[in-house]
């Protein structure tokens, strides 16, 4: 995940969709992040996990105190 705007991402998290076939074992969330900054977030993805996960990433920053993206990874 990384910064690519002007202000730090304060309290930003991600979470994942409910799926028993995949296993978050580092999310170094709630995080400020700082512009250009990215964090590393790992994984095990079962043989049986679908090919596409949705993530939520949420955070506030000088413009907004309600940011939330949705993406759909591409496993």
């Amino acid at each position: 995940i990384s910064n690519v705007g002007k202000s730090i991402a304060n309290d930003l998290e991600v979470t994942f969709s409910e799926n028993e076939d995949l296993y978050v074992l580092d999310n170094p969330c709630p995080i400020n992040l700082n512009p250009t900054n990215n964090i590393r977030i790992s994984m095990l993805i079962s043989e049986f996990c679908s090919n596409k996960q949705d993530i939520t990433i949420k955070w506030k920053d000088d413009f907004s105190e309600k940011n939330n993206e949705t993406q759909t990874l591409q496993i």
